[in-house]
């Protein structure tokens, strides 16, 4: 046998026990939105604070 010819196992998580473990560890895209509305009103109070008429904003995407 040559060199790189082991097989690595992948690691298969256990199935959850009940739906309250389920929701608990499906919470990212809740977490991920929150933070999106976070930096759009963050972005909207730093253009409403802005004193200068010579600035101009553009936001991405």
């Amino acid at each position: 046998m040559g060199k790189g010819t082991k097989k690595k196992s992948k690691k298969v998580a256990a199935p959850k026990a009940n739906i309250q473990e389920l929701s608990i560890s499906r919470d990212g895209g809740q977490i991920a939105l929150k933070g999106y509305s976070y930096q759009f009103l963050y972005s909207c109070y730093l253009i409403l604070s802005s004193s200068s008429p010579g600035i101009s904003f553009q936001l991405e995407g």
